[in-house]
């Protein structure tokens, strides 16, 4: 099943259900891309739009992306809700469309746990491209609490994808060593699916 497919039909049980468990890593990396106070924001993969609520204020630029229109139909509503103002767009991660160096910042979480290992570079390669020379890129992926936990989750994932919502948790960091991305910090936000958020600063 496609991914837009898929979180087109679960949207709902998303919103209610799994995207307050990730409010506190949401959190983290709307704070660690906002420390530069950047004028302009992009987020990618915004899901029910709980992020891109926060990043909006100050008068900054915020333009959030998702690739399932039901997503965007309740990240607008909760924009809407929240009094919070954003552009939103449905684009897909690995063909954005934003001219290169576009956004101060650049914030993406679970994103890169729903692509394949093939797309991961690509989308890497997009992020990096709209985000301007000395810009934050945020990267938020899924980190599970315990070692058994793991198992189960990658045995669910491999047996029915669908079942985790195509995701499992993600290291980005061999395709960072290929970008011109400098690592300020990586932090762990614990929960029951919990976030490792990786700031990073655009050197070129």
């Amino acid at each position: 099943m496609h991914a837009a497919t898929l979180y087109d039909l679960v949207a709902p049980v998303y919103q209610r259900i799994l995207a307050p468990l990730h409010d506190l890593g949401l959190s983290r990396a709307v704070e660690r891309a906002l420390g530069a106070g950047p004028e302009s924001v992009l987020d990618v993969g915004i899901g029910p739009g709980r992020g891109i609520a926060l990043l909006s204020g100050d008068g900054r630029r915020v333009v959030g992306v998702d690739v399932s229109r039901r997503m965007l139909r309740l990240a607008d509503a909760h924009l809407t809700a929240e009094r919070a103002r954003a552009s939103l767009t449905r684009a897909n991660a690995l063909a954005l469309p934003f001219r290169s160096g576009s956004f101060d910042a650049v914030v993406s979480t679970y994103l890169l746990d729903v692509l394949t290992d093939a797309e991961m570079a690509p989308a890497l390669n997009e992020l990096v491209r709209v985000l301007s020379p000395g810009g934050r890129l945020v990267l938020g992926t899924m980190a599970l609490p315990n070692t058994l936990t793991h198992q189960v989750w990658m045995a669910a994932y491999r047996a029915l994808p669908e079942l985790v919502g195509h995701s499992r948790p993600a290291d980005p960091h061999p395709h960072l060593r290929t970008q011109p991305l400098r690592v300020l910090r990586e932090e762990q936000v614990k929960g029951w699916v919990g976030m490792r958020v990786l700031t990073t600063v655009k050197t070129g």
